[in-house]
């Protein structure tokens, strides 16, 4: 029997399974494609372990309408033990942000920054004693994106990069200095801040837009690349419970 592990976030579905120490991708999709996600998880489901993270009622309540409860842990910000966080709305705080970092901090064995490039962007902080200390909630670059396509339709389409010349000399150079100078200054900024007072803090990058993330970064410590950190961190803390 496999262990398979399942995250539902607020945009997207990931679905990957752990065997011989290496984690594979089994399926991944748009939340809003409900069809999709229900054909997916019942073709999974053969008798496999599931482990369940979720933000979506909706989608956690249909998982566990098709499969039998005794093959569903389910893992959820009330599980984290009070001595583990370090924030003042533990019931607000989505589960994917402290198992990146859990699986972060397991890794490293000391204090963690572990930056999510996905639909947001989130920066967040384990100490060295393993406390999630809270971070930084900001728009991903899909977010940013598709929000100037919606409302600022005669902007024209921009490429991945920062323009070499400042200041921007065409409307394509201005938006992509709007968008990724803005995003660059910002990501630094803030780590800036956090290393100043925790300079021997390990850096972690993982989400789907990490390679451009990392081109955006300054920083002069190793940025640890990890794509399937959120699946180490709630393997680990699925097993701590």
């Amino acid at each position: 029997m496999k262990k398979l592990y399942l995250d539902i976030g607020n945009s997207q579905y990931k679905m990957a399974v752990y065997s011989g120490g290496k984690w594979s991708a089994v399926a991944e999709g748009k939340i809003d494609q409900p069809q999709e996600f229900r054909s997916n998880v019942l073709r999974n489901d053969t008798g496999n372990q599931w482990i369940i993270s979720s933000v979506r009622k909706d989608l956690l309540d249909m998982v566990k309408k098709y499969l039998p409860a005794d093959k569903i842990q389910v893992i959820g910000n009330q599980d984290i033990p009070p001595d583990r966080i370090d924030y003042r709305t533990p019931h607000t705080l989505g589960m994917d942000r402290f198992l990146v970092a859990n699986g972060a901090y397991y890794e490293s064995g000391k204090s963690v920054i572990v930056i999510d490039a996905g639909s947001a962007i989130t920066i967040d902080r384990m100490s060295e004693d393993g406390v999630f200390m809270g971070g930084v909630i900001m728009p991903g670059l899909r977010v940013q994106r598709q929000s100037v396509a919606d409302h600022l339709p005669e902007l024209p389409a921009v490429e991945n990069m920062i323009p070499e010349d400042w200041p921007g000399k065409s409307s394509k150079e201005c938006l992509e200095w709007g968008i990724y100078g803005s995003l660059q200054y910002a990501l630094n900024g803030f780590m800036d801040r956090y290393t100043s007072t925790n300079p021997e803090s390990d850096l972690y990058l993982t989400g789907g837009d990490s390679e451009i993330i990392k081109q955006l970064l300054k920083s002069e410590q190793e940025i640890r690349v990890r794509k399937f950190l959120l699946f180490e961190g709630m393997r680990l803390f699925a097993e701590s419970i």
